[in-house]
């Protein structure tokens, strides 16, 4: 009687910890990801400039984005990638023609008293 009990509680136990800590074969099927999105910045106080766009179709991703570089040019980035051809993109450059010029730094004056403070003299 002793063994078939903790035989029941063994087994009972295995059972219920199948349901709490085994394996879940249940597998959720997605659909690839479709979306599009798109940002820029002009910031002219700064000189930060810059845009990015992006769309995803399925497995076939395709976007651009663009900045304004420290010497004036924009470097535009178009790109694509797919399971087939993989990651490819095209790098160009060109002047950017808005006149902006980065503002020149402040300038910062400096007031320097000597050491000991400033002498005074008094000629009668």
């Amino acid at each position: 009687m002793y063994f078939s009990q903790s035989l029941l509680f063994v087994s009972l136990a295995a059972m219920l910890s199948q349901g709490w800590c085994g394996y879940d074969d249940h597998y959720d099927h997605h659909e690839p990801a479709h979306y599009s999105f798109g940002y820029s910045v002009n910031d002219h106080h700064t000189g930060d400039i810059h845009s990015q766009h992006e769309s995803r179709h399925g497995d076939s991703v395709h976007g651009s984005y663009s900045l304004v570089e420290p010497d004036g040019h924009v470097r535009t980035v178009k790109y694509e990638a797919d399971h087939k051809h993989g990651f490819n993109a095209h790098v160009s450059r060109k002047e950017y023609h808005h006149g902006y010029h980065a503002p020149a730094p402040a300038p910062v004056h400096h007031h320097h008293e000597g050491h000991h403070g400033t002498a005074y003299f008094h000629l009668h």
